[in-house]
């Protein structure tokens, strides 16, 4: 009786130190400590305890801050538990639950501390936790943006930050408020990051991204395809979509006021580089309506030879027979001219006869032979032979 006393004994002591060793020692230090020995636990952590002790950080703030209102001590120890988790734990070991809860946690602390510092190692909490969620985080970040956008006074590193955040977990009204901000040049010292912002968002929210365009006047089509022409990083369908878009809405701009300015013309240019680049075959029918507006401008004599010329390289890389059949009319209307000795310039006559034979449409057939038989120089001619030998049957 007395062995089994003692071994009851035993186990009990076994387990009862059992539960109690699972604290660590860092843990019973910030439990015992005052506020300057917790945010000095915290501040220790190493990347096995990090989270755990910055989430008690959080926890404890959160439930005396009503008691001790935001002040400093508080606010280092916020800092201290931001720091732990966005610096030293591993996001990865974490599951989506607990990183939804933590997220939650620090946008409320993001609300409640003014301190800059600690709203933005706030933002850097998030974006270390890499939660998908962010229960209310880009609501908070939005709010911010849209009660500050009219600030008289100078920015503050915070936007940037918030804007920087926005680009890697916000949402359509983002992008809205980023473009906004980006137009209209609300900080421009922050132009690089909000440019960054900007096409992040854009991508991830394609649709908001398209109806921008379509509520914009060439002037801004034109910036935003130049913030797009220089990024790096982003898919060929996303810059397909927007060349499309940004194509069709400026050529109904520039015919509404009867336009073509030189805006237009380097949106046609960079559109059709981006379309062609990728033979986006959606874009088939903007692409035709814009030779169509591209012979307009060559006759008003608003493009020079070498950008229509350009224009037809771009728009034969799409090779559909509707295509040649465009590039055949063209060669028609060339030769009408030079049936009256209006010979129209010889560089645009050989880039279409040239264009002609390598899209290999016999629907060409006859203007290419008519060339041959009309007042055209011999360099014409003989490319007009070389065209129609390439022609398929």
């Amino acid at each position: 009786m007395k062995k089994n006393l003692v071994l009851i004994f035993m186990l009990s002591v076994f387990f009862s130190s059992s539960v109690f060793s699972v604290v660590s020692d860092a843990e019973k230090k910030f439990i015992r400590g005052s506020i300057a020995e917790k945010i000095e636990a915290v501040t220790e952590a190493n990347e096995k305890n990090a989270f755990v002790m910055g989430s008690k950080g959080i926890d404890y703030v959160l439930s005396n801050i009503d008691t001790l209102g935001p002040d400093s001590e508080l606010s280092s120890l916020a800092l201290a538990s931001f720091l732990a988790i966005s610096k030293k734990a591993n996001p990865e070991r974490l599951d989506e639950n607990k990183t939804f809860e933590i997220a939650s946690k620090v946008i409320q602390l993001f609300k409640i501390f003014n301190d800059e510092t600690v709203k933005i190692n706030a933002l850097d909490c998030l974006a270390s936790l890499k939660n998908p969620k962010w229960n209310g985080a880009v609501d908070t970040l939005n709010e911010y943006l849209e009660v500050h956008i009219h600030d008289v006074y100078p920015s503050s590193l915070l936007i940037g930050n918030i804007i920087a955040s926005l680009g890697n977990f916000g949402d359509a009204k983002s992008l809205s408020l980023v473009y906004n901000i980006w137009i209209n040049n609300v900080w421009p010292e922050y132009t690089p990051v909000t440019e960054n912002s900007l096409i992040k968002l854009s991508e991830k929210n394609l649709d908001e991204a398209i109806k921008i365009i379509f509520f914009a006047n060439n002037s801004n089509i034109s910036k935003f395809l130049d913030v797009v022409k220089k990024s790096s990083g982003i898919s060929q369908e996303f810059k397909s979509n927007i060349a499309e878009t940004a194509l069709s809405v400026s050529i109904n701009n520039a015919e509404s006021v009867q336009e073509f300015s030189s805006v237009f013309v380097s949106i046609q240019m960079d559109t059709l580089r981006i379309l062609s680049s990728s033979k986006w075959a959606h874009a088939t029918e903007v692409v035709a309506k814009n030779f169509d507006v591209a012979k307009k401008e060559y006759s008003l004599g608003i493009i020079s030879d070498e950008e229509f010329i350009q224009m037809l390289d771009y728009t034969a890389a799409f090779g559909t027979s509707k295509v040649s059949l465009m590039y055949s009319n063209l060669l028609a209307d060339f030769n009408g001219k030079a049936e009256k000795s209006e010979i129209p310039s010889e560089p645009v006559v050989l880039a279409v006869i040239s264009k002609l034979g390598d899209l290999g449409d016999k629907v060409a057939f006859d203007n290419l032979l008519y060339v041959t038989y009309l007042n055209y120089s011999d360099a014409v001619k003989d490319a007009a032979k070389v065209s129609l030998s390439k022609l398929k049957w």
